[in-house]
């Protein structure tokens, strides 16, 4: 007896160091929060993934600024944004803080643009030139000029009249100012800052090198931020809000952290109690702290083959703890229910259904590994260690951990007395209430509706939503699509959009900005320059020539007032070229970016559906193209996890189908071990509509798990049916039914959880546990008794049979 406790204390002190141990791997090993790690691989996904981490967009904070009532005026919000950037460009990883717009920048960009202008107009501008070019419109324009002449500083205008008699500038700048707004933001520039339209609140605009994904770097990020406004603003009513794509993944990250530390903590103290309410035995606690050990084991594990172990993927461990729990209980329930002898044959007699029932839980995990997904596969190599690290232990060290001849007073032997005999009379109305359950169930999963947008897993906090709310409210909120061409050669990433800027112009897309508008490649320039020249060679520039004396005459221009516009007209410098230009590097820089060793030139245009179509199918045979779309990425995202979720759910049903008639020999007896299969798939839909909620991509990979603890039950039903052995139907009663608990504890604890998807798994696993388990219980022996028994006893001859026909 001593060895025994020195054994069991031993055992005890290894697995709780173990299991004291992951929660500290926990805090110091890099968790992976991005929701990426449960998206398919797949081209399309990548690319929107990549352009969110990799281009400027992704990396922007937008910061706005306001005083709520007008309480402090317009210089004193400057000076605080003044302040406040000044702060900001000294935070590590901050490349830049927008919080001005200096008209130096627009006329320098102004001067490159209008020196190129023959270069950057079109057909389209050049039927615009023509119609300034008549008289009536040429005296609007010299009305415009001799005002201007009047007001004061006029004198610095006449240089830039002479040059530019019809106010070509007017056309490049439009589109200069036009592409500015690819953001999708309402602002206006005021006294070189960046308003709203109301001219209420300012914007500063952060440019960082920090990835999206990058939580921890984001999070230092703000929380210096948040210093620094809370310092600055002492005794200002300025109200600041700071969005950007880091917090998402901060909130991501937080919420998940959170969550898997408390559901770990409250399954584990729940665990805890059923165990000692349950078998009033000490010794029950050995069989709590060695499954937990497994998975322990498992996460760590996990987290040394992989790098960055995703942390939903760890939040199912909950749910794991209670499948290894399964393996612990059997047989010490075989073990301290029996003695001697009878102890013996009850290990040997749930040897075969629990090594089969570990096999089709496996092989429901084993599937997962041929998912297109990472996280999935790290679901399947994560379980896999666990389960099979609890089977090995539960059948081979701890029967000799248990004492031999000790047993345990419980309740459940007045309950089990009854199973699985029930008069046939009780069977029956059990059939038809589970025939009429099912119908129901099959209804509402007709009528109930799929979440298709996975972005609603996203784990956002109030006070985010809050912040959006109130920032689309001052500054708007306009989607918008992004068409990439990547290559290694800017100039012919110049072309390629030159042609799509063509042919969105040409089809009408919608809000379409492409810095081929404003600055086309040198072939397309050259044309241009061509196409100019003809257009005035064909007789224009004599026409303009006369309408310019005589409208100019009127306000007192000379005939040679505008002769340097003629000097010049058919000079063209292609050597400067608006991309290499610093003047311009603050806008080049929206639409170029290098991704690596490749660059990668963007387009803007409205993200609604139409529009997107339109020029995905202008991008067809471009390499290197791809059109981002922030609306239609959720409702992809969630037809591919599908796809992959079918192709999973098939591999997980042959695997379980194979391994239970493997188990159970005959196809009657495997499809009443199926039975609590269907009833827990089909309770999910129930469930999700009590609750007011849709079911998701990532409730329907947790229904394929539901499966491999569904047949658990099943097989141990038929197995305990086929014994006809009332000590063993006890003992697979009161196990199943303290397994089933155990699990509900794991699952449940995740209904609790802030974080949408895992409390999407959550739903999913409990009602799915309690419908399999309900349906062993009640249904499965019914239907065993009225199919398979009735016949077997049909079979068995009578005693009068015997006498005439003997064996």
């Amino acid at each position: 007896m001593a060895a025994l406790q020195r054994k069991i204390f031993a055992t005890l002190l290894t697995l709780t160091v173990l299991v004291c141990s992951i929660p500290v791997m926990l805090c110091k090993h890099k968790i992976d929060t991005d929701i990426s790690v449960l998206l398919p691989d797949d081209e399309w996904i990548s690319g929107h993934l990549n352009f969110l981490r990799d281009s400027q967009l992704g990396n922007l904070v937008a910061i706005s600024l306001s005083s709520p009532g007008g309480k402090e005026g317009f210089g004193e919000l400057a000076n605080f944004a003044d302040r406040l950037a000044d702060k900001i460009a000294c935070y590590p990883g901050v490349r830049r803080v927008a919080s001005r717009f200096e008209p130096e920048e627009a006329l320098a960009a102004g001067r490159v643009l209008f020196k190129g202008i023959a270069q950057t107009l079109d057909g389209s501008d050049l039927n615009d030139v023509a119609g300034r070019i008549g008289l009536s419109r040429l005296e609007q324009i010299m009305r415009g000029h001799y005002d201007a002449l009047l007001r004061p500083g006029g004198i610095f205008q006449q240089k830039i009249i002479a040059a530019d008699p019809l106010n070509l500038h007017e056309i490049p700048l439009n589109r200069l100012q036009r592409l500015g707004q690819e953001s999708g933001f309402r602002m206006e520039i005021r006294d070189s800052r960046l308003w709203n339209g109301e001219h209420s609140s300012m914007l500063l605009v952060v440019e960082t090198s920090i990835p999206v994904t990058d939580a921890d770097a984001a999070e230092a990020l703000y929380s210096r931020l948040d210093e620094d406004i809370a310092r600055i603003s002492r005794g200002h009513d300025i109200l600041c809000v700071a969005l950007s794509g880091h917090r998402h993944a901060m909130d991501n990250q937080r919420l998940l952290k959170h969550d898997i530390m408390v559901t770990m903590f409250v399954a584990g103290m729940g665990f805890l109690l059923l165990f000692l309410i349950f078998f009033r035995d000490w010794m029950a606690i050995v069989i709590f702290v060695i499954p937990v050990a497994g998975v322990q084991c498992a996460i760590g594990l996990t987290m040394l083959f992989f790098e960055r172990p995703s942390a939903i993927i760890l939040g199912l461990g909950t749910t794991v703890v209670g499948i290894a729990l399964d393996y612990g209980l059997h047989v010490y329930v075989a073990s301290s229910l029996h003695e001697g002898e009878a102890r013996e044959k009850a290990l040997q007699a749930i040897r075969r259904p629990l090594v089969f029932s570990a096999l089709t839980t496996l092989g429901v995990f084993w599937a997962f590994l041929l998912s297109g997904t990472p996280g999935y596969r790290q679901l399947a190599f994560a379980s896999t260690c666990g389960l099979v690290f609890s089977l090995l232990f539960s059948m081979i060290c701890l029967p000799s951990l248990l004492p031999k001849n000790r047993r345990v007073k419980t309740w459940m032997p007045r309950i089990a007395s009854r199973f699985p005999t029930r008069s046939r009379e009780y069977y029956s109305k059990a059939v038809l209430a589970g025939a009429l359950i099912a119908s129901v169930a099959i209804v509402v999963a007709m009528f109930s509706n799929f979440e298709k947008d996975i972005r609603q897993l996203d784990g956002l906090s109030d006070e985010l939503r809050s912040d959006k709310t109130a920032f689309a409210t001052v500054w708007g909120e306009m989607s918008r699509a992004a068409a990439t061409i990547s290559g290694e050669n800017v100039e012919d990433l110049h072309i390629r959009h030159d042609l799509l800027a063509k042919s969105a112009k040409a089809a009408g897309v919608p809000g379409f900005d492409s810095l081929s508008l404003l600055w086309p490649s040198l072939p397309t320039r050259e044309a241009n320059a061509s196409a100019w020249d003809e257009f005035w060679r064909g007789g224009k520039a004599c026409e303009l020539r006369g309408n310019l004396a005589k409208a100019g005459e009127k306000y007192g221009f000379s005939h040679t007032a505008f002769e340097p516009f003629f000097q010049n007209l058919y000079k063209h410098d292609f050597s400067e070229d608006l991309v290499g230009n610093p003047d311009f590097a603050i806008l080049t820089r929206r639409f170029i970016f290098t991704d690596g060793s490749e660059v990668v030139m963007n387009a803007f245009f409205d993200d609604d559906e139409e529009a997107v179509k339109q020029v995905a199918k202008m991008l067809e045979d471009t390499p290197g193209a791809m059109v981002i779309s922030p609306s239609m990425f959720g409702s992809y995202i969630s037809e591919k996890i599908m796809d992959d979720a079918a192709k999973i759910a098939v591999i997980a049903v042959f695997c379980v189908c194979a391994l239970a008639f493997l188990c159970l020999k005959r196809l009657s007896k495997t499809l009443v071990a199926l039975l609590p299969v269907l009833f827990a798939t089909l309770a999910v839909w129930p469930a999700f509509a009590v609750c007011g909620l849709k079911l998701n991509a990532v409730s329907l990979v947790a229904c394929i798990v539901v499966v491999g603890l569904a047949i658990d039950y099943g097989i141990f039903v038929v197995s305990s049916c086929d014994k006809r052995d009332p000590a063993f139907s006890m003992s697979a009663l009161y196990a199943l039914s303290i397994s089933a608990l155990s699990t509900l504890v794991g699952a449940s604890a995740l209904l609790w959880a802030s974080h949408p998807a895992l409390r999407s798994v959550g739903l999913t696993i409990t009602s799915g546990v309690t419908a399999a388990y309900i349906t062993a219980v009640l249904l499965s022996p019914a239907v065993y008794t009225l199919t398979i028994s009735s016949k077997t006893q049909d079979k068995t001859p009578k005693p009068s049979e015997e006498t005439k026909h003997p064996a």
